[in-house]
């Protein structure tokens, strides 16, 4: 079975000040090995940063995206 879900994550990130941003993403949750299926891990794909109405993901460095990429990742594993 495959299930992608939407998701927002609301974050504060620190850069020379602190900004609240929204995280628009899909998150593809694990899934189990069967008899004829190999499963897959958890994924985050199709990641949006937004700082108000403004995109910000091309913005940000390739280290800031992928810390805010796991940081979704991380409130996924928690819920």
């Amino acid at each position: 079975m495959n299930v992608t879900g939407k998701m927002t994550f609301d974050m504060t990130i620190k850069f020379d000040t602190e900004l609240g941003i929204t995280v628009y993403y899909d998150y593809q949750p694990a899934e189990g090995q069967t008899d004829d299926y190999p499963g897959c891990d958890a994924e985050i794909q199709n990641v949006f940063i937004y700082f108000g109405s403004k995109d910000i993901t091309n913005e940000l460095s390739d280290e800031q995206r992928d810390s805010i990429t796991q940081q979704c990742m991380d409130s996924e594993i928690e819920e």
